[in-house]
């Protein structure tokens, strides 16, 4: 979930992973900082994530 107001974002998400209707962990964080102003939030956790997530912080890092 992600609100908008006029100093910037707030985002947050559950900390759960599923696995249908089994709760499979209780302690997972979802949100991951690429840049200090740029997060990838995942709704599922999933075997790419990571490797998305180091994906996009070299990109972001190598343009900025």
């Amino acid at each position: 979930m992600a609100v908008q107001f006029d100093g910037g974002v707030v985002i947050g998400a559950d900390s759960r992973t599923t696995t249908g209707a089994y709760i499979a962990n209780r302690v997972t964080d979802k949100l991951t900082p690429v840049t200090d102003k740029v997060f990838l939030l995942s709704l599922r956790i999933c075997g790419g994530y990571s490797g998305i997530a180091d994906v996009a912080k070299y990109h972001l890092n190598f343009h900025g």
